[in-house]
């Protein structure tokens, strides 16, 4: 399947950071710093390896969990629900206009590499948000 260039990302494709960064049109590659997501403007790509390694799960403190259509979750630690990264995150949501847009790029370990699979955009649903 080629990627289509009308829109930044094609479903299914793979990519990995650097090339997020280029689609994205952002000045300057941000790729390593990057960690889980990176927040800029009116973006925000989600990058989630399902399987980590043993070490990489004793440090992280969050449980990101795909069931169906719906996935869980977390923000670095340590933001709060009055992070000024968290806010921004969450503007709108509440009226229902979710003025970030985030991109979800998936890989299953990092043994396959650097490139993550694009599965589309997410949406922040309300109900859930929650500080743990």
């Amino acid at each position: 399947k080629e990627k289509d260039p009308a829109q930044d990302f094609t479903l299914y494709e793979l990519y990995d950071r650097k090339e997020v960064c280029r689609l994205l049109n952002w000045p300057l590659d941000v790729n390593r710093p990057m960690y889980g997501y990176r927040l800029s403007g009116d973006v925000c790509p989600l990058f989630i390896t399902y399987q980590k390694t043993d070490q990489e799960q004793r440090n992280a403190r969050y449980d990101n969990q795909a069931q169906g259509q719906r996935l869980s979750w977390f923000t670095r630690t340590p933001r709060h629900l009055d992070s000024p990264e968290v806010r921004q995150l969450l503007r709108g949501v509440a009226e229902g206009r979710q003025a970030t847009r985030l991109p979800v790029f998936v890989k299953r370990a990092d043994a396959y590499g650097p490139k993550f699979c694009y599965l589309g955009q997410a949406q922040i649903d309300p109900a859930t948000v929650r500080e743990v």
